[in-house]
C-alpha cells in the first residue's frame, strides 16, 4: 500500500490526467512508428523506477521524486494531443474517476475506523499557518488558472509552464512544512535534545526509525536489525546506547547486560534508552 500511496502523493495534483494519459498511451502501444516507440520509452522508464523503489525496505515519500520526470512527459504527451493539436484522445473517462473516487473513499473511511493513528496522520498534512495556507492556496489557483488558460489560448505555451510551478509549489511546500510538523508531533526534537542522547558518544536504535533521530541529532545513528547486533554496536563503543521500544526492552533485559538509563515516549509509544554498565560495575538504571 505504502508504495502505491506514496507514487500517487508524489504526482499530486498532476495524477488526475495520469488516467487519460495511460488510456491514450496504451491505444499507441497497438500501433507503430516514433511516437509510439517514445511512449513505450516513458512507459518502461516509470515502470522500473516504481518497481526498483517499491520493493524498497525503507519506503520515503522522496524517493518516489524520480517518477516525476517520466510522469510528466507523459502528462506533457497527452496535454500537447488533447489540447494544443486537438487530436481526438477518446472521452474522458469521468465514470471511472468517480468509481475512483469512491473507493478511495470508502477504503479511507474503513481504514479510518480500524486504525485511528491515520487520522491523526491525516491531520498533520493540513497547513499549520496562515502563511502556510496562503502559499498553497496561491499554488492551487496558480495551478487552475494556467490550466484554464492553457486550454483556452493553446498556443500560449507558457501557461502550462505556470501550471507546472504551481504545482511544484503545491508539492514542495506542503511536504516542507509537513516533515518538520509531523517529527515534532512525534516528539523526535524533544527527545533528541536530553542530555543523554546528545552526549552519547554513539547513538543505534532497534525497531525504531533511525533517520529522524539522525537529523535531530545532527550525526549518523546506526540501525541495527537484531539483538545481538545491537549488543556488538554497544560494546564498541563505551558510552554509546541505544533507542529500543519498550516491547522490545523485555527481551533485552534477560542477560542482565544492559541497564535502563532513559525512559521516554516517541513516535506515540513508550521507549527506553539502554546501555551496558561501566566495566566496574558501577553504572546502573532505573
Amino acid at each position: 500500500m505504502a508504495p502505491l500511496q506514496n507514487a500517487v502523493v508524489v504526482l499530486v495534483p498532476w495524477v488526475v490526467f495520469l488516467p487519460p494519459a495511460l488510456t491514450l498511451a496504451w491505444r499507441f502501444l497497438r500501433g507503430q512508428g516514433e511516437e509510439r516507440d517514445g511512449v513505450l520509452f516513458v512507459l518502461v522508464w516509470a515502470a522500473v523506477v516504481f518497481a526498483l523503489v517499491a520493493v524498497a525496505r525503507e519506503q520515503r515519500l522522496r524517493y518516489y521524486l524520480p517518477l516525476v520526470a517520466p510522469a510528466s512527459l507523459l502528462v506533457g504527451w497527452w496535454w500537447s494531443g488533447a489540447i494544443v493539436r486537438q487530436r481526438r484522445t477518446g472521452p474522458v473517462p469521468w465514470r471511472l474517476y468517480a468509481a475512483g473516487g469512491l473507493a478511495l473513499l470508502a477504503a479511507t473511511a474503513a481504514v479510518v475506523a480500524f486504525r485511528v493513528r491515520w487520522l491523526r496522520d491525516a491531520r498533520l498534512a493540513l497547513p499549520a499557518s496562515v502563511t502556510e495556507a496562503l502559499l498553497l492556496a496561491a499554488g492551487l489557483v496558480l495551478f487552475l488558472g494556467a490550466l484554464a488558460y492553457s486550454a483556452r489560448r493553446p498556443e500560449r505555451r507558457r501557461a502550462f509552464v505556470a501550471a507546472w510551478a504551481g504545482a511544484a509549489v503545491l508539492l514542495a511546500g506542503g511536504y516542507h512544512w509537513k516533515l518538520p510538523r509531523r517529527n515534532s508531533v512525534y516528539d523526535y526534537p524533544r527527545v533528541t535534545t536530553g542530555p543523554v542522547l546528545a552526549q552519547a558518544p554513539a547513538v543505534v536504535t532497534l525497531g525504531l526509525h533511525e533517520l529522524p533521530l539522525s537529523f535531530y541529532l545532527g550525526r549518523p545513528v546506526a540501525l541495527v536489525q537484531t539483538e545481538d547486533d545491537l549488543r556488538q554496536a554497544l560494546a564498541r563503543t563505551a558510552g554509546a546506547v541505544a533507542v529500543v521500544p519498550d516491547a522490545a526492552l523485555a527481551r533485552l533485559q534477560r542477560e542482565n547486560d544492559l541497564v535502563v538509563v532513559a525512559r521516554t515516549r516517541l513516535a506515540f509509544r513508550p521507549v527506553s534508552v539502554v546501555t551496558r554498565p561501566a566495566a566496574s560495575g558501577g553504572g546502573g538504571g532505573r
